[in-house]
């Protein structure tokens, strides 16, 4: 409001802020100088009060999915992350009328495809979170089932019966969580306790059961990491059977607590790129030496995403198994010849590549063991080479970062020598 009053007025300002937290208010007026307007916000702002997104200005054939919002805020509070520091710890929520509504304007400009509900926790509040479900459902049947979903939770979905099948019911194919580590110290470290209750794998196998796959993120770099850790980090991914694992280096953001706490260590020696994933560089002091965790990361990302994909397949075939007989991937309406496309592309690709026996491998012996994976199969086929061929250029990029480096201290020393 203040904004579009000066705008009107034609008096514009610099910058213009609302912060819930004195110290934001303090920090945004020390950057944007005394002509900005800060005001101090008495809450969180009404995720009601945003406009429905104009998806009519997108050219959708060039996605691959759309982004939703249901909610907003996480309870968990971990020390790495900045989401529940940023947007708070109790869950705002978005009228159950809105949320169906911009559905709605979707399946109106013909998308049927994957709608990822992009919450920063969807189960922050469970209760409501099940209620949100029930009219998902009944939206999806009185639609066709259009769109499959996409979301991110925590690991304690497994803990709620009820929740799974209405998330199954609801079309959710995939779910991001953060398992983070298998070092139960590091856990405790970053506050992921609900990660500490009871078996991560026997949680996982429980999900996948449903016929809901597991995206999750694994991190390296905590100052509790034991020093086997790159051999548990590995054993833990592949029995658990998640294709797409997402593995990063401990990364200290801005507004997180463990970046006030490693400040204060005077651990801190530059900002954060934002990039942890395929990247060999940390922004901060680790407490193990920093060559060994470099060296951890890169045995972890090469074991999950080999020349061969040996693996990454490897994971496949453990979700294979867990997958429930008959579940059909929820597709949407995506156009038959896109899909031929991406397959031949798929195929050409992988009959090119040092993983093609693999690739090869799996779907066909998918097809005799259980067909009614078989597009799940290709999928992964699919992403499996998209994670094979960002994470080899990144071996090649470090490997030549490192051969440049080495040349340039023996020039180094030559010219001292001169």
């Amino acid at each position: 409001d203040l904004f579009l009053a000066d705008l009107h007025a034609g008096e514009l300002r610099p910058a213009y802020g609302a912060a819930v937290r004195d110290e934001e208010v303090d920090a945004l007026r020390a950057h944007f100088g005394p002509e900005a307007r800060i005001v101090r916000a008495v809450d969180y702002p009404d995720i009601n009060q945003a406009p429905l997104p104009r998806f009519d200005l997108l050219a959708l054939d060039q996605y691959a999915m759309m982004p939703v919002q249901a909610s907003r805020g996480c309870p968990v509070g971990c020390e790495f992350c900045d989401i529940w520091r940023r947007f708070g710890r109790k869950s705002r929520n978005k009228r159950y009328d809105r949320m169906l509504a911009e559905m709605e304007e979707l399946y109106r400009l013909g998308w049927r495809d994957t709608v990822f509900l992009v919450d920063d926790n969807f189960i922050g509040n469970k209760p409501r979170a099940k209620e949100l479900l029930g009219e998902l459902i009944a939206w999806q049947e009185a639609h066709g089932r259009p769109f499959p979903f996409l979301t991110e939770a925590t690991l304690s979905m497994a803990d709620d019966d009820e929740l799974l099948e209405l998330m199954e019911a609801a079309g959710f194919n995939s779910v991001f969580v953060g398992i983070e580590t298998p070092a139960h110290e590091s856990l405790k470290e970053t506050r992921k306790h609900i990660n500490t209750t009871g078996s991560m794998a026997d949680k996982v196998a429980k999900i996948q059961a449903h016929g809901i796959q597991l995206m999750s993120g694994f991190i390296i770099g905590f100052d509790a990491d034991p020093d086997d850790i790159a051999e548990r980090m590995t054993t833990c991914i592949q029995e658990m059977g998640i294709p797409q694992a997402m593995i990063g280096l401990l990364t200290a953001l801005p507004d997180t607590d463990l970046h006030d706490r490693l400040e204060k260590e005077g651990r801190i020696r530059s900002k954060t790129t934002c990039n942890n994933t395929h990247g060999f560089a940390m922004n901060f002091v680790p407490a193990r030496p920093e060559e060994n965790v470099l060296e951890d990361y890169k045995r972890v990302l090469d074991a999950a995403y080999s020349r061969d994909l040996k693996g990454f397949f490897e994971r496949c075939e453990v979700l294979r198994r867990r997958w429930p007989s008959g579940r059909r991937q929820t597709f949407g309406k995506m156009p038959v010849g896109m899909q031929l496309r991406a397959l031949g592309e798929f195929l050409w690709a992988a009959l090119r590549s040092p993983y093609r026996t693999n690739a090869y491998k799996f779907p066909l012996s998918t097809l005799g063991t259980k067909p009614s994976f078989c597009a799940e199969a290709v999928t992964l086929g699919v992403k499996g080479h998209h994670l094979w061929a960002i994470t080899r250029n990144a071996f090649e990029v470090e490997t030549m970062r490192e051969f440049m480096m080495e040349r340039l201290r023996g020039y180094g020393a030559f010219l001292q020598g001169r």
